[in-house]
């Protein structure tokens, strides 16, 4: 877990993109805590630092339904409470849905907007352009 959060860490660090994606990817594989306990307060610490680091950067966070869509997961990336602290920092978001297929291009957007909901946003970002540019959409 440490070296994914360092290796985010470090991309954040040196920039040149506007959207933070896969925010929580190893949560994908760490079914019932086989790698880590996203509980404990080492997890909370290393989550809260990333999404500083984000509004600092001026990213958007990525709301990502790729692991429900493919059976993974039954909550989009980041976690609930990684999403909170991305909302705690002003961090704003937008859902994709990492589609592999074209099946899965609408998938899971309604758990991707009620994730945000009860994270605290009252809208996400819609970029405009290729600009570095987003306007807020109401939820």
């Amino acid at each position: 877990m440490h070296a994914y959060w360092d290796a985010v860490a470090e991309m954040i660090a040196l920039g040149g993109f506007d959207i933070l994606g896969h925010a929580d990817l190893p949560r994908k594989t760490n079914g019932n805590g086989r790698w880590f306990d996203p509980e404990r307060e080492a997890y909370r610490l290393r989550t809260a630092e990333i999404a500083s680091a984000a509004r600092a950067a001026g990213l958007v966070v990525e709301v990502n339904t790729g692991g429900l869509n493919r059976g993974y997961l039954r909550s989009p990336y980041p976690s609930p409470p990684f999403l909170r602290l991305f909302r705690e920092q002003r961090v704003p978001a937008i859902v994709t849905a990492d589609a592999h297929c074209a099946a899965d291009l609408d998938g899971h957007y309604g758990e991707a907007l009620l994730a945000l909901t009860d994270a605290g946003y009252a809208c996400h970002a819609l970029f405009e352009g290729t600009h570095r540019g987003f306007v807020p959409h109401p939820l």
